[in-house]
């Protein structure tokens, strides 16, 4: 959409962009498909039933957090490093910075 948004005020590069969007149309359109196949239907209860599987959640999730290597890149360290006391059973890292206050898994 940017090479769009950049070719509009140039009609040759406009043209060449919609030619090239033309001749990759059956991608797009198999890829709208895949998006319009995998989207949740209006009105469906998707939050209610996690929010009810919580309970059955609870209980395996710190095993399956465990028996994952979970990793990242340098930027996402900080997402992953809740996760660990999880998956080790041990009592939550040191608290979390100012802002919402975060529940412990433990009760």
């Amino acid at each position: 959409m940017r090479v769009l948004l950049d070719a509009l005020d140039d009609q040759a590069a406009l043209a060449e962009v919609l030619e090239s969007f033309r001749a990759g149309r059956a991608g797009v359109e198999a890829n709208m498909s895949t998006v319009a196949h995998l989207m949740r239907p209006p009105g469906d209860p998707f939050h209610e039933r996690l929010v009810a599987t919580y309970p059955q959640l609870r209980r395996f999730l710190p095993r399956l957090i465990g028996a994952l290597d979970l990793e990242g890149i340098a930027s996402a360290r900080p997402v992953l490093r809740p996760a660990m006391p999880l998956a080790t059973g041990s009592p939550a890292s040191p608290a979390p910075p100012a802002g919402r206050p975060v529940r412990s898994p433990w009760g």
